[in-house]
């Protein structure tokens, strides 16, 4: 038809490029191929497309009633105007590209009977790289893609704005088929897009992008690059993935300005499976993803199977995704956001619904991106939908934040399914359960499942931030109420807050479930009103670099033990005597006549300090309090807040009059490190005096700079007295001791002490060894020490050498790469024999007759007196 109000774009030779001047500037627009031949009517587009030559408009064309075929590979150019047909049909194999050169071309192509799609391509190759294309499928055919019977072929969508539906009358409302994709009975085909806006809306049973129905075929392969896509499912068919018994097929997702929104039907996954369909294989590297499912119950998840359908494999690696799974209705059947749907058997009586055994949570790993989802009813945030076990979850980066259903893991378990096997390696992740499940593990167990599975939180990616909590009655991290046994790690490096809700543990079993094993390697920390107990039957381990601290509380069941490598920081602990290794409980005797009582302080840590634990400091008149040991007489112990606790009992208070108070960070140093110290005057309020106090050591090598930094280096081991005297005031003392070792961890050299350097010829000498550190200090040799001579005739037997002849002889002492040497001077047989005695006796015999003469002189001398 003709629109004379509208104006028409200037259409050039078939060699030269078109041009359209907009505001002033130079807009180019895409080409009529070079060889197109111009076209004002229906007959001469067949007659064309039918020879096999490229077409382009010079008028509108509306020949709604008329089937176009295209036996031909051919390239229409709308070149601005309009086009209305009946159904359009590519001949197998043929390559088919649709473009508009001109601006606002339009093309409709609505099919009038059932079998038919408005553009037809099985085996076929459709390519769109612009104009507005509008395909509505009849009751049994795609809007693009197949026939009745027939799968999708192959579509490119590279520019220009797409609607595809099926939009036929089919049991009072909508078709058959997909989309784009399947007629009836029909699977996907390949999709591809790379821009443009798509949308796609599919039929009852059909995907909006995808297939249709039938249990041996699937949703194809869809890969989405660029552009905005819409999908819509039908009622038992996938937004993008399977209709009604289909997988999803392949589905890929990338590019940072990709946008992709999607509107699942009621039984059917939002991407992912149709009814009673898996998830398929689901990558998505980027772009916007908007998924929500149908309000309905009986659903499919947001991302991954339909109802009663396994969640497939899904990799998330990028982008912004958006899950959401809703529900209506009071019970608590529902899907997962990301993973499963629906497993109940409230439709188990219809016809074609899987029956007699539960889907699978499926494979999901997130690699990065932000991740929001929401389960709906009784299904996960990610994981399994109601009925179904959470399955394989990997987290290894990005940021995630689950919501589970009402009574649904964050991530994990839907209502009455169990954990799975769930492991956070790295990202940020959020997993609030709903009542009675777990943030991450079990559902609620009520009747079945609800265990927490296997739980690993590790930093083998990276440190992980998580935050789990339950609504009600199950584990923060661990099983639903009821629910069976679980297994958690919380490993070295992550940090975790793990929180039981209203009446649920933080970690572990649920409110009345199986006993589960636990252990904290990395940092846990329990909110204010949050709790975790051990009980009977239970493994409870915090390692040696497990850290437990917050408000919350760690209780201890009788006949139950927690075993404490590490630290606990917590107000309540316990029972102490319940807690093994790092517990330990002290009294405190103020050491004087009426001293008050002083409350017991247990401490869960090596020391006081690590534990979050102060020494008290009682008050005597006349003194200053400084120092506790283990002996009232001070000749014990003594314990500081950062002394390693060798064990609990009584600590005595020590007093001083000495006004200062040096107090070290520690009392124990490698040589070749440094310690800091705090000088307090006491006698004004703790008042720090440290920049205005001269300290010193006794030991000319340590380098003392307390007055600029507060530190003192040490090079020489040994003990310390350290004093500290008041600039202003030298009346102002305090002293206090440290122990410096050597560096033992850099050994520096060999020491060999021999029991003499002179020996009878067929004696013997035993050495003794120490290494060095780089300052002189001597340490133990861990191994043995190999002894060689320079006479061959020498035995060595360990650490003992003997000498059959004489001579000078050097012995060499070796080990780990070190090396040093002695000389021993051995005296022959002869030499003793010439004189008939051994030649020390002359000399001693020197000494006595010297000592004797000096004793009468002195004595002659007093007599001359």
């Amino acid at each position: 038809m003709t629109r004379s109000s509208r104006r028409r774009p200037l259409t050039l030779s078939a060699t030269t490029a078109a041009f359209a001047l907009v505001v002033g500037g130079l807009v180019v627009l895409p080409a009529s191929p070079a060889s197109a031949v111009g076209v004002s009517d229906f007959a001469a587009l067949e007659s064309q497309l039918a020879a096999g030559n490229d077409v382009e408009l010079t008028a509108d064309i509306s020949s709604p009633a008329s089937t176009l075929a295209v036996p031909e590979n051919a390239t229409l150019d709308l070149a601005g105007f309009d086009l209305a047909t009946d159904a359009v049909s590519l001949a197998t194999g043929v390559s088919f590209t649709v473009t508009d050169s001109g601006s606002g071309g339009t093309w409709i192509a609505e099919a009038t009977a059932d079998a038919d799609a408005g553009f037809e391509n099985t085996g076929a190759t459709l390519t769109i790289d612009g104009g507005t294309i509008t395909a509505d499928g009849g009751n049994l055919g795609a809007g693009i893609g197949g026939d009745d019977g027939a799968s999708g072929g192959t579509l490119v969508v590279n520019g220009g704005a797409v609607t595809a539906r099926n939009s036929g009358i089919f049991f009072g409302g909508t078709g058959y088929a997909a989309g784009i994709g399947g007629g009836a009975d029909g699977g996907g085909g390949t999709v591809t897009i790379t821009g443009g806006t798509v949308s796609a809306t599919g039929g009852s049973v059909g995907a909006g992008i995808g297939g249709s129905n039938g249990s041996t075929l699937d949703g194809g392969v869809t890969t989405i690059s660029g552009g905005s896509v819409t999908a819509v499912g039908g009622g038992s068919g996938a937004g993008i993935g399977g209709g009604f018994l289909q997988d999803g097929g392949t589905i890929s997702i990338s590019g940072a300005t990709t946008t992709v929104t999607v509107v699942t039907g009621r039984y059917a996954a939002g991407i992912g499976g149709g009814r009673s369909g898996a998830g398929g294989d689901i990558t998505i590297d980027g772009g916007t993803v908007s998924v929500t499912t149908a309000v309905a119950d009986d659903t499919g998840a947001a991302i991954g199977g339909g109802e009663r359908g396994a969640g497939g494999t899904i990799t998330i690696n990028g982008g912004t995704i958006t899950a959401n799974a809703t529900r209506v209705g009071t019970n608590y059947t529902g899907s997962a956001g990301i993973g499963s749907g629906d497993a109940s058997l409230n439709n188990s009586g219809q016809s074609g619904i899987v029956t007699g055994t539960e889907a699978a949570g499926g494979t999901i790993t997130i690699n990065g991106g932000t991740v929001t989802a929401r389960g709906s009813g009784g299904g996960a945030g990610i994981g399994g939908g109601d009925r179904v076990s959470g399955w394989i979850v990997e987290i290894n980066g990005g940021t995630v934040n689950a919501y589970g259903g009402e009574q649904a893991a964050g991530i994990g378990g839907g209502n009455r399914g169990n954990g799975g096997d769930i492991s956070i390696n790295g990202g940020t992740v959020n997993a609030y359960g709903g009542e009675k499940a777990a943030g991450i593990g079990g559902g609620d167990g009520f009747f079945s499942g609800g265990g927490g599975g296997t739980i690993a939180i590790t930093s083998e990616v990276s440190a992980p931030t998580v935050y789990a909590r339950s609504g009600t009655y199950g584990a923060g991290i661990g099983g639903g109420e009821l629910g069976g046994s679980s297994a958690i790690t919380i490993g070295e490096g992550t940090s975790v807050t793990a929180d039981g809700g209203l009446f649920g543990p933080a970690i572990g079993r649920g409110i009345n479930g199986d006993p589960s094993t636990w252990s904290v390697s990395g940092t846990l920390t329990l909110p204010a009103n949050s709790f975790v107990t051990v009980f009977s039957g239970e493994s409870a381990t915090v390692t040696e670099t497990g850290v437990v601290r917050g408000a919350g509380s760690v209780g201890v069941a009788s006949g139950a033990t927690l075993l404490n490598n590490g630290i606990i920081t917590n107000t309540s602990v316990g029972p102490q005597n319940l807690v093994l290794d790092h517990s330990y409980r002290f009294e405190f005797d103020g050491n004087f006549a009426g001293s008050d009582p002083i409350d017991a302080v247990e401490v869960f840590a090596p020391t006081f300090q690590s534990g979050e634990r102060e020494l008290p400091t009682p008050t005597r008149p006349g003194f200053f309090l400084s120092s506790w040991n283990t002996v009232s007489d001070g000749s014990g112990s003594t314990v500081t807040p950062t002394s390693t606790i060798a064990a609990g009992g009584t600590l005595y208070a020590q007093w001083t009059t000495d006004p200062l108070a040096v107090i070290p960070a520690t009392d124990t140093v490698t040589a070749g490190g440094d310690i800091e110290f705090l000088i307090q005057d006491r006698s004004d309020g703790d008042l720090d005096v440290t920049s205005v106090s001269t300290v010193t050591t006794g030991e000319a090598s340590d380098i003392v700079t307390t007055k600029t930094d507060g530190l003192i280096e040490f090079t020489l081991a040994g003990e310390r007295l350290i004093t500290a005297t008041l600039d202003s005031d030298s009346a102002k003392t305090g002293t206090t001791m440290i122990t410096v070792l050597a560096d033992t961890a850099n050994p520096d050299g060999l020491e060999a002490t021999p029991s003499a350097t002179t020996v009878n010829e067929g004696g013997s000498i035993t050495f003794d060894f120490a290494l060095l550190d780089p300052y002189g200090n001597p340490f133990p040799v861990p191994g043995e020490v190999v002894l060689t001579s320079d006479v061959a005739t020498d035995v060595i037997d360990g650490n003992t050498v003997s000498f059959p002849t004489a001579s000078v002889h050097t012995i060499t002492a070796s080990y780990d790469g070190f090396e040093t040497t002695v000389e021993i001077t051995v005296i022959a047989a002869s030499d003793l024999a010439a004189t008939g005695a051994d030649p020390a006796v002359p000399l001693g015999l020197a000494g006595l007759l010297l000592t004797l003469g000096a004793v009468l002189l002195l004595a002659r001398r007093r007599a001359v007196v």
